[in-house]
């Protein structure tokens, strides 16, 4: 069976599952949407259900959506209006969290563009609101492949991938940069959570993931060969913040409200004298040594790293990863990215709060746009 079929194999399960788990609720996902409250003649919902991706065994929010709940910023730009902030974070990945969408137990959640779009494809209907920024890969090989030092060396070795996960695209986009295409090499549809040790025991040969390489590397079970650092790759991990489309239509200024906190999150993080917090915030919260953490942060702009931006770098990839899902038939259609993405609104809550030019746009190719503004460390 060649790796299209398995796929559309794969992406058919997926869907079961998604459509069982709106069979959970019994109900249209609209009915659950929070009743309204209102405040001095404008509409507001009396609850705002988030869920972002989580830490594993905690109710405690991952990455920046974690200093939104640490330090409360949703609570406290609610609180003169009496909305109940309700923070459910999800660690099973882009299919729980669609399913808790169709389910209509979300209002707000954030993850990876891949399981994004074929939640959209499939009519979970959300908008995006501005970019979780990237997260690097790292693409290793198994031990005793010592003479392979390079992606280009990748053809007819087995390499792992999760069909349909945000690393199928990525890799798929790092083989091209290096001459190469999903054909060239032997894929094995495996998740992504076992593709770890499925490189240590030589099931593999090879897997592009995160930073949970390390670890291996350290034990002398695999070899890190090459990382997904900078603009000029576009194999690096995306996603972006997203809110349902009911919630968008019917409280546009308490969607508002959500996506400033987020912004004041972001600056916070990406200013450089935060930085040690930001990581001693991480290394509390996780099980990541922080040795790991400095390594996958050496030499990083945080601003660069956590941009908040819906620039022209963010919807060349988000067009170029649908049209992958489609050509690879794990969506039946296309969808309308420039109706599903609000870049305007993300650049007016930037400018309200005084941080215009404080994070630099990219263009399609990855490389920097000319800055309207200085930027400002202060902001606010």
């Amino acid at each position: 069976m060649r790796w299209r079929e398995l796929l559309q194999v794969t992406c058919l399960a997926g869907l079961a599952l998604l459509i069982a788990g709106c069979g959970k609720t019994g109900t249209d996902p609209t009915a659950s949407v929070p009743d309204s409250i209102e405040v001095d003649g404008v509409t507001w919902p009396s609850v705002i259900r988030m869920a972002p991706h989580g830490i594993w065994g905690s109710d405690k929010a991952t990455g920046v959506f974690g200093i939104v709940q640490e330090q409360r910023l949703l609570e406290q730009a609610f609180a003169d209006i009496g909305t109940q902030i309700i923070w459910t974070p999800m660690d099973g990945g882009g299919i729980t969290i669609n399913e808790a969408v169709a389910n209509g137990q979300v209002d707000f959640s954030m993850y990876g563009a891949f399981p994004q779009i074929i939640g959209q494809a499939r009519g979970l209907k959300t908008r995006v609101l501005a970019s979780q920024g990237f997260a690097y890969m790292y693409l290793a090989v198994r031990k005793g492949l010592e003479h392979i030092e390079h992606p280009s060396q990748l053809k007819g070795l087995r390499l792992a991938v999760s069909f349909g996960a945000n690393t199928h695209h990525g890799t798929s986009l790092l083989l091209r940069e290096h001459g190469l295409s999903l054909d060239d090499v032997q894929l094995i549809n495996i998740a992504a959570s076992d593709a770890i040790s499925a490189l240590a025991t030589g099931s593999v040969d090879a897997v592009l993931t995160g930073p949970t390489l390390f670890a291996l590397e350290e034990q002398g079970l695999a070899r890190i060969i090459h990382a997904t650092r900078g603009r000029a790759t576009q194999a690096s991990n995306f996603g972006s913040l997203f809110v349902t489309e009911d919630f968008y239509q019917r409280y546009p200024e308490a969607t508002r409200k959500v996506l400033e906190s987020y912004v004041r999150a972001v600056h916070w993080v990406s200013l450089p004298e935060n930085r040690e917090a930001y990581f001693e915030f991480i290394v509390n919260n996780s099980t990541t040594p922080v040795r790991f953490l400095e390594r996958d942060f050496e030499g990083v702009d945080l601003a660069e790293r956590f941009t908040p931006l819906l620039d022209d770098n963010f919807i060349w990839r988000l067009r170029d990863t649908v049209e992958f899902a489609y050509d690879n038939r794990i969506i039946r259609n296309r969808i309308d990215v420039d109706g599903w993405v609000d870049a305007e609104l993300i650049d007016e809550v930037i400018d309200d709060l005084g941080l215009s030019g404080f994070w630099t746009p990219w263009d399609e190719s990855g490389k920097p746009q000319p800055l309207l503004a200085e930027k400002s460390v202060s902001g606010f």
